[in-house]
Order: C-alpha cells, then structure tokens, then sequence
C-alpha cells in the first residue's frame, strides 16, 4: 500500500499519492483536493496489481509504430515466407494507417471502420491478414502489461469466399507431361504424388528410393522476394509419399546426364537389383515397331516384372536351422540326391 501526503499550492492544500509500479519502482501522482481521493486512487492501483491489470501511466506515449517493430522482432519462430507475408502486410497497410497513433487512443469503433473500408479495395485475405498484425501487435502490448485488453478482438472480418477448384483427368494429364518435354517427369510426379510445388524443387537424388517406390520428403523450397530459401516442409516434419510404378520408369530419365549410371546413383538413389548385373538401371522399353532414339514417352511401355524374388527372412532362418550340421549327415543327403 501507497502513502498519502499533502503540499501547499498557491490555489490551496493538496494531496499526492506515492505507490510502487508493478516492476517495483517508485511513482507518485498529484492534484487531489481530498485525503480521501487520494486514498480511493491508491486502493484502485493495489487491486489493479492484484488481478493484472494494471498498466503504467508513463507508457501513453508509446506508438504503434514503435511497438510493432519489436513484435515483428520477435517472429523469429516464423518461416522466412510467413515472415515476409506479415512484414508486407505491416508496412503496407498498418504502418500508414496506425502508425503515429498511441495504443492507448485506438478504440475497437476505429479498428472496425478501418476493416471496412480495406475490405472495400482489397480481398478478404489481405484484410484478415492485416487485421492480424494489429492484434498481434496488441497482444503483445498486453504481454508486457502496457494494455489490458485488446481493441482489436471482436471485430467483424470480411468471409473467404472458396475458389473453383478444376481438376485434371489422366489424358488431359498426359497431355500437359507431353507438352512439358523434358519436363515430363515432373509433371506426373506433382500430379501423382501430391507433392507441393517448393517440395519437389527441393528434392534431391537422395530423396528418392526406387527400389521400395517411395519419394521421402525432408525439405521445401520457397520464393522470398525473388530469392529461393530452402527449409523444413510444412508442420517440420519428414513425410514418406509413394510413387506409382509407372512413375519408377520415368525417373531415371528426370535425373542429371552425369548421375544416371555408376555406383553413386545406385548408392544414393538406390535403384531396383537386376539379374544381370550389367543392366542395373532400369531401362525404357519402346513400343514394338519404333527405336529406341525415336520412341515417344507417351507410348513407354512399364518394364517386365523381375521373376527372381528373395526368400523371405523367416523361412531362409527355417532353412538354415533345418540343414544338418554333422558331415557325415550332409554326405548321407548328397548321396540320396544323387540316388533320386
């Protein structure tokens, strides 16, 4: 609890109430005519300070533009393109309007006016988006208990309205992989696999694993201001994604001209085992009648199934333990073979 003290004016007795702020520091306030003023202020400031809600009056001056520099400094959670989403849409649209503006003079009657007129010349999403920023900025002005509510929470925002969506068929999707040349193969990947855009640009060899036809996804690839940044995928986390058998054959085809033959390839992209060992890749097959230099992609036959198969690991280990052990026993089973 504060003290109450009184000073001689030249208009009369006045009294001055000294407390201490929430961070333990010494203030006071003048003026009151009464004793009992005074002490009513001092109750109203200790029971503020019980629930949380008191807010210093020597923050008045901040501005918005000086608080949201620190709540844009302290993203440092976001990805680089959330980042810049929230950066543009700051510098855009909140910096202008709110700037100079005292966080403690915005009323939510001017928020809601300003809603409404962004919604009238930009989409609903630049609007959401902004009216975002101002909340956050907001929110964390409560954190550091300069504010006790927020003047911005709610307020009506504009509805996104859903996009037509269009989908492709197979031959509209085997058109547009024929139109896209060399192309091809990344065509059919994207349309599927479901892989996003920056997720197969950031695919690399070793991503890939065509002996158990599963794409692994560690890293995505985005566009920051004409600038590609590599990070992890959505949510942070890897991902396994099948890949069609059809899409095996047109994959060593989509990789660089050095990488698709020699041991580096068979290590890192781990293609499947071949009976001749001279023919490990796995090979385009043309339709009967073309050549080989000559074949059109679209008419790729999908390779032969291997006929070899490797045993199961359960039954190899019944085998092992089934062999005898003893020479003169294994003598005894080569001659009942040789009798058979």
């Amino acid at each position: 609890m504060g003290s109450v003290s009184a000073y001689q004016t030249a208009g009369g007795t006045r009294y001055r109430a000294r407390y201490r702020k929430s961070d333990r520091t010494l203030t006071d306030k003048r003026g009151f005519r009464t004793r009992r003023a005074a002490t009513l202020f001092l109750a109203t400031v200790e029971v503020k300070k019980a629930h949380g809600d008191y807010v210093d009056p020597t923050v008045t001056t901040i501005s918005v533009e000086h608080l949201g520099a620190q709540w844009l400094d302290a993203q440092i959670h976001l990805k680089p393109s959330s980042y810049s989403v929230l950066e543009i849409a700051w510098r855009v649209h909140v910096l202008p309007r709110w700037g100079r503006t005292r966080i403690l003079d915005i009323r939510s009657s001017e928020i809601q006016a300003w809603v409404s007129e962004l919604s009238r010349v930009r989409s609903a999403t630049v609007v959401i988006r902004a009216h975002g920023v101002l909340a956050g900025i907001f929110d964390f002005a409560i954190r550091d208990q300069l504010l006790t509510k927020n003047p911005a929470r709610g307020v009506y925002l504009p509805k996104k309205t859903p996009k037509a969506r269009n989908y492709l068929n197979h031959l509209q999707v085997d058109a547009l992989a024929n139109a896209a040349r060399h192309h091809r193969p990344l065509v059919l990947l994207l349309a599927y696999t479901g892989l996003r855009w920056g997720e197969a640009v950031a695919l690399r060899i070793g991503s890939i694993e065509l002996d158990r036809g599963r794409v692994i996804v560690r890293s995505n690839a985005t566009n920051v201001r004409g600038k590609i940044i590599e990070g992890a995928p959505k949510n942070g986390k890897s991902r396994s994604v099948p890949l069609p058998e059809f899409l095996v054959v047109d994959t060593p085809s989509a990789l660089p001209r050095k990488e698709r033959r020699g041991p580096r390839l068979r290590q890192r992209c781990r293609l499947p085992s071949h009976p001749n060992p001279r023919r490990r890749l796995v090979r385009l097959r043309p339709q009967p009648g073309t050549t080989g230099r000559s074949r059109d992609r679209s008419t790729v036959h999908p390779p032969r199934p291997q006929t070899h198969r490797r045993k199961p690991r359960n039954l190899r280990r019944r085998q092992r333990q089934s062999r005898p052990t003893d020479a003169r026993a294994r003598i005894c089973c080569d001659d009942s073979r040789r009798l058979r």
